[in-house]
């Protein structure tokens, strides 16, 4: 039953690697953790899911944007 007077709170969860490599170093590759908050509770998982470092992006928490250049 919905009750109005009973503050809802969110989980956040946030994904995030603890590896980092060279800059064309495509061999690496790194795990992919996530953390699950609610409240007082902070849970760290490591997921079975890996990543290379270079192709990270800790802003948007998974791949970066891969664009490609045209010169004329």
């Amino acid at each position: 039953m919905f009750n109005p007077e009973i503050e809802s709170k969110l989980m956040k969860v946030t994904a995030f690697i603890r590896k980092t490599a060279k800059k064309n170093d495509l061999e690496t590759k790194a795990i992919i953790y996530f953390r699950l908050r609610d409240g007082k509770k902070d849970i760290k998982a490591a997921s079975e899911l890996s990543i290379s470092p270079n192709h990270w992006s800790p802003e948007k928490q998974g791949y970066k944007d891969r664009g490609t250049d045209i010169y004329k």
